[in-house]
């Protein structure tokens, strides 16, 4: 046998790459998991009002506003951490909760707010309110309550509440935008929004191309890719709308309610639904 000197062996480049080229895949492979993980954690899901959320779908700025008045704003993760004893607890999306949920709520909480609720949620807390058709517009507040008449004319959007034994506050013709229930210990204020409309405005100056009407609430912000605009709402659906004309492409029912913003990757979709799972659903 004859040795050859290590420094006059020829180096194999393709011996070397059919070695490595299966693990340097599969490190890749896991090295764009870890990063796509860590967006996630780092990006937690933006949810309707969020207090610590500066865009238009959070309250960054009422957070603030109310904390300079001496008012102290916490998030609760779940029903059990708002049911707080005396506190005022806003429920920006009810549908979320279950029937217990809510009810743990109104027992203990001073003022419960609860955002554009469905039929069910006001059957829940046993209010005699009947959700009616939305308006857009300016409404003037039609009321006596202190906060009302402090706050004016409001630019409003969103769904109307009928409620004859109860505070109605904004009123347009035969519902209002906001209804006051006493409970007796506390009270329960429902007020209308998130209407279910998605609009498509003109950059330069602001002008409407389209608006589009979902037959439900929408709890995320709108993606975009070439051909379409996709949004999440309250009773689970992803829904694909047509960037042209706002018309419904596709919609898929995942049913789980949909607050984080959808993730266009490739021919797919990739959402977090409020249950704690990640989809991805083929475009």
């Amino acid at each position: 046998m004859t040795a050859v000197p290590l420094e006059d062996a020829p180096f194999d480049i393709a011996g070397a790459w059919r070695r490595l080229r299966l693990p340097l895949v599969i490190a890749a492979i896991l090295v764009g998991a870890a990063v796509l993980l860590a967006a996630f954690a780092s990006n937690p899901a933006s949810q309707p009002l969020d207090p610590r959320d500066a865009s238009p779908q959070g309250a960054l700025a009422l957070s603030r506003l109310v904390s300079d008045q001496g008012v102290s704003v916490r998030v609760a993760a779940d029903a059990n951490g708002a049911a707080s004893s005396g506190a005022t607890v806003m429920v920006p999306t009810p549908a979320a909760l279950t029937v217990t949920e809510l009810r743990d709520i109104s027992a203990t909480a001073a003022v419960v707010v609860l955002v554009a609720p469905e039929q069910r949620e006001l059957n829940a807390l046993d209010l005699q309110v009947t959700p009616r058709s939305g308006t857009s517009g300016t409404l003037r507040p039609g009321c006596t309550l202190d906060a009302a008449v402090r706050a004016g004319d409001i630019s409003y959007d969103g769904t109307l509440y009928a409620a004859p034994a109860d505070v109605h506050c904004y009123p347009h013709d035969a519902g209002a935008g906001v209804v006051v229930h006493s409970t007796g210990s506390g009270s329960i204020v429902v007020v209308g929004s998130a209407d279910g409309k998605v609009h498509a405005l003109g950059l330069s100056d602001g002008s409407t191309h389209w608006v589009s009407q979902i037959a439900t609430q929408i709890t995320s912000s709108v993606t975009i890719d070439g051909r379409c605009g996709y949004v999440g709402t309250v009773d689970g659906y992803v829904v694909c709308l047509d960037l042209q004309n706002g018309d419904t492409r596709w919609s898929y029912k995942l049913g789980s309610p949909i607050v984080s913003t959808p993730i266009k990757a490739g021919a797919s979709v990739i959402v977090g639904a409020m249950n704690g799972k990640v989809y991805s659903i083929r475009s």
